[in-house]
Parts: structure tokens; sequence; C-alpha cells
């Protein structure tokens, strides 16, 4: 029985501001990096900003980076045992250590209240990054229409500063087939359109799209920015991680820890101690494992 299949895949790569970083004068972004080497960008660009503005308190700051967010099934590889739902305790030391470095990360960027008073109405990932006011942005394939459209921005992506673990994220689009047609018959001729060699070239070949068959994107999948290699290059030679366990009540999980915890984490108002002990209190109240 087939009930989805994956017809589109992307990675996740960090798009960086060519000119703002020759001008502060720090080095480019190397093509592969870690969470450490990535917070001390953030720090020099932090420092640099900052000691502009305490030369000249007329000046208009720039930003680091809008916003990126790690999951946690990519920070705490194998955190729950999905056969119970229950999280792992023995993990619990390893889960405040990255989070302790995440917190430190948090600290380079700007606040909530920040991104809106300078994006105003303005929505998006890719804003502040265009308005030229971030060094680095988060930028996932599909955003690459939107920053080729810009003129006068000289920019080009490296991949995605990993956890110190090597897990990098994955995303699959996934068509689901019982959603289609309640006729068998023809949810399967949808599907082979899909999976059929020339149906993704197609897809590939319209403005950059990351088909589920690499082979096609491969073909189409082509500058401008000049590394767009790192999208396919990065779901060819790293390990993707799951980033939503196996376990029932996720979405409702999440939710209930973002009424709880609100932004207290990010800003520094919670200890990532104490972020650990509502995360694994609350994932064993919510999550259940899925039955056989």
């Amino acid at each position: 029985q087939i009930l989805g299949m994956p017809v589109q895949f992307t990675t996740m790569g960090i798009g960086y501001n060519i000119k703002m970083f020759l001008e502060a004068g720090i080095d480019i972004p190397p093509n592969s990096w870690n969470l450490d080497i990535f917070i001390k960008y953030l720090s020099k660009i932090y420092y640099y900003e900052s000691s502009k503005k305490k030369q000249d308190p007329s000046y208009r700051h720039n930003f680091t980076i809008q916003d990126i967010n790690y999951p946690v099934p990519q920070l705490v590889p194998d955190l729950w045992d999905y056969e119970t739902g229950k999280i792992k305790k023995d993990k619990k030391n390893d889960f405040i250590s990255i989070h302790e470095k995440l917190q430190k990360m948090y600290s380079y960027l700007p606040a909530p209240e920040e991104v809106q008073e300078v994006t105003g109405t303005a929505t998006g990932q890719t804003s502040f990054f265009i308005m030229q006011k971030t060094y680095l942005n988060m930028t996932y394939a599909w955003q690459l229409i939107d920053l080729n459209a810009v003129k006068d921005l000289e920019w080009d992506i490296t991949e995605e500063p990993h956890p110190g673990n090597n897990l990098y994220r994955g995303y699959t689009g996934y068509l689901a087939l019982a959603s289609i047609s309640k006729n068998k018959d023809e949810a399967y001729k949808f599907m082979q359109f899909y999976v059929n060699q020339k149906n993704a070239d197609l897809f590939s070949r319209m403005q950059n799209g990351m088909s589920a068959r690499i082979s096609s994107t491969g073909k189409f999948f082509i500058p401008p920015p000049r590394n767009i290699s790192i999208y396919i290059n990065t779901g060819k030679n790293h390990t993707l991680c799951n980033l939503r366990p196996n376990l029932k009540n996720w979405q409702e999980f999440n939710k209930k820890l973002k009424d709880i915890v609100g932004y207290d984490f990010i800003k520094g108002k919670m200890s990532a101690v104490k972020y650990a002990d509502i995360y694994f209190q609350e994932s064993d109240k919510m999550l259940e494992p899925y039955k056989k």
C-alpha cells in the first residue's frame, strides 16, 4: 500500500553578502563549517557593527542573520526510544550542552522585536537579506528565485553549519496519493507522472526546482549563485537527519513548548538546564509511539 511519495527535495544553505563581508574586513565564510566556527563569525560581525555604532550613535547598524534555528533531532540524534515514545534521560547532558551553545548563538542575533521594527509588515526569511541589512541568511533552494531577482545584491551560498555531529537537514515534499483520488488507477497514473524521468527533468528545469530525483536536479540546477552545487552536494555527501521523530503528537508538543517557553530561552532569560527540564517533562507527557 502506497500512501505517498517524495516529489520534491531540498537542503539548506547559508547565503552571505560578499560586499558586506569585504567592507567589514571579515573573511568570507568557508565552504563547510560547524556551529562553533559559525558562532565565531557571528561574534566578529556583531562586535564590528557594535564598534561602528559606538563611534557614530546615528549609525543604523546591520545584523548578523535574521534568524536561524536547529531542530532538536538534528542537535541530539537518537533522543527518543521509538518503541515506548519516551525521551532518553541519559541524553539530557548532551541536550543541555548543545543548547548552551545555541543560547550563545542567539545572543548575536537580533531580538524578535528588532526584526519587526526593521521589516515592518514585510515578511519572509529573506527580507533582511534582500534589504542588505544582514550579512548572512538561512536560505532554502526555493528562495534562490527571490534572491536572484534583487538588483545590486552581491551574494553567494555556503553549507549550513552542522551542530558538530556532521548531521544536516534535508526536507522532502511528499505527494499524498490518498488525497488526490479515491480511484487507485488514477492515483497511480499521477504517481507515474512524477517518477517519470522526463517529467522530473521538467520540474527541475523550472527556476531551479529541486526534484526528488537528484539526477534531474543535477542537470538543471545551475548558477547563480556560483556555489549552488552545495545544495546537491549536501544531499549526496552528508548524512541527513529526520527532522521529525516518528512519534505521535509532535506538532502539538512543539506548540505547547512554545506556549510555555515563548522567547525566554532565545533571549537568555531561561537557562539551558531549565529549558531541558521543561522539554523532557513535556515530551514524556505528550509524545507517544505509533502503534504497529
